[in-house]
């Protein structure tokens, strides 16, 4: 491996990853996931991208991970999908549906 490639991918292990929090119960009803936490008794409904970023949670994700999924998913450019994600993700951790490991 190329010293360059060892960095790059030492570096992509150092990034912390968003993963769903343990305290969630989540049930597809309708067109929605509803996300309930088990701690605070607090519910979101996820649709749309919402739904695509929670189904990629099901394994512990960086945030360019579901940067890429998403940018991938929907036709949308880097700018606004980094900056709404991002406020989604701030979302997420703010009501505990995710955390960072």
């Amino acid at each position: 491996m190329a010293a360059t490639e060892a960095t790059e991918a030492t570096e992509a292990t150092k990034q912390p990853r968003y993963k769903r929090s343990p305290a969630i119960t989540a049930t597809l009803l309708d067109d929605e996931i509803i996300c309930m936490n088990l701690d605070t008794g607090l519910y979101v409904g996820l649709k749309n991208v919402g739904q695509v970023v929670w189904d990629q949670l099901e394994v512990p994700c960086t945030f360019a991970d579901l940067l890429h999924v998403v940018m991938n998913e929907y036709d949308v450019d880097e700018h606004q999908a980094r900056a709404d994600l991002e406020a989604f993700m701030a979302e997420m951790l703010g009501a505990g549906l995710v955390q960072l490991t």
